[in-house]
C-alpha cells in the first residue's frame, strides 16, 4: 500500500512539474522573429520608398499583400507580413514614412512590427509601454518596433 501510495506522489509530482512548464512570452519569440527577419525588413522599406513604390493606393488603413505588384507581394508573405500600412510622418509627401507591417508570427495577437524614423523614444531598444486596454509596444532599437494590440482605441 505505501508503495501505491508513493508512485501516486511521484507521479502527481512529475505531473504538476511538467505542467508547470512555461511557454516562452510572445515578445521572445517576436523579437526572434524580427531579428531573423530584420535584413527583409530593411530592403522592404527601401522597395517600399521607392518612387515608383510610393504611389500604391492605400485605400485602407491596411493594404493586403495582395495589391502589390507581385515581387512586392511575394516578399512580404515569405517573412509572414500579411497586410501594410504607411503614414506619411509630416505633411510633405516627400518626408519619411512610418511603415506598418502586420504578422502572422504569433497566433492569437494582432502583431505589427512598426518602422518609424521619426520616433527616438519608443523604438529604443528596451522601451516598453502598456495602455490601459492591455496593448504593449517594445522598442527593438534602430526606428523599429513591435507592437501587440489587445484592444484598438476609439
Amino acid at each position: 500500500m505505501e508503495s501505491v501510495k508513493l508512485r501516486l506522489i511521484i507521479c502527481f509530482l512529475f505531473a504538476w512539474i511538467c505542467g508547470c512548464k512555461q511557454r516562452e512570452a510572445p515578445y521572445v519569440v517576436m523579437e526572434r522573429r524580427f531579428n531573423l527577419f530584420k535584413p527583409e525588413l530593411k530592403k522592404m522599406v527601401s522597395l517600399l520608398n521607392e518612387p515608383k513604390n510610393r504611389n500604391y493606393s492605400y485605400e485602407s488603413p491596411l493594404t493586403n499583400t495582395e495589391a502589390f505588384d507581385a515581387t512586392i507581394s511575394k516578399k512580404l508573405k515569405s517573412i509572414g507580413i500579411t497586410a501594410v500600412s504607411r503614414q506619411f510622418a509630416r505633411v510633405p509627401k516627400d518626408s519619411p514614412q512610418i511603415y506598418i507591417f502586420i504578422t502572422n508570427w504569433v497566433v492569437g495577437d494582432s502583431v505589427s512590427i512598426v518602422y518609424d524614423p521619426p520616433d527616438s523614444l519608443y523604438t529604443q531598444k528596451g522601451s516598453y509601454r502598456k495602455d490601459a486596454n492591455g496593448n504593449e509596444v517594445w522598442g527593438l532599437g534602430d526606428r523599429w518596433q513591435i507592437s501587440k494590440i489587445i484592444k484598438y482605441l476609439r
